[in-house]
């Protein structure tokens, strides 16, 4: 019986040949790329349509108090009292007492009583100026602002 070993002996194995290792096959790297690309637009899209719809509801939230920015406008030319003020909006100037706080008044002027202060401050929104600013004496019997320099 011949020996079957050395028959093994004498053949030489051939080293295989270098074998390129994908980590995806070529034919679905198109696919995740695509893949990729539509999470991402669809993130983006989310992230824009959340940022408008946040954007819009801020805009669209009341304030709270209605006189806020007035009171803000006025309080760039002076310092106003600790204390929310009496509003009053000026709709017939004719028919405004006859004294020189009122004298230059207008239609649309914006009247700040401050009660606790005794203060009233008369301001123009369409100038943005504090017109006229006076004591006021809240007494009995007469309400109006004292003559006092503008």
């Amino acid at each position: 019986m011949p020996r079957r070993r050395a028959i093994i002996d004498t053949v030489q194995t051939v080293p295989p040949a270098p074998v390129r290792v994908y980590r995806y096959a070529p034919a679905r790297r198109p696919r995740m790329l695509i893949a990729c690309a539509l999470i991402l637009f669809f993130v983006a899209a989310g992230a824009l349509l959340g940022y408008e719809h946040f954007r819009s509801a801020r805009a669209q939230k009341p304030s709270q108090d209605p006189y806020a920015a007035l009171i803000a406008r006025v309080s760039e030319f002076m310092v106003l009292p600790d204390e929310p003020p009496t509003f009053a909006t000026v709709l017939d100037a004719t028919k405004l007492p006859q004294n020189s706080f009122f004298a230059r008044a207008e239609n649309g002027d914006e009247l700040l009583l401050f009660s606790q202060a005794k203060l009233a401050i008369l301001y123009r929104p369409s100038l943005q100026k504090v017109i006229a600013v006076s004591a006021v004496n809240l007494g009995e019997g007469s309400s109006t602002p004292e003559q006092h320099g503008s």
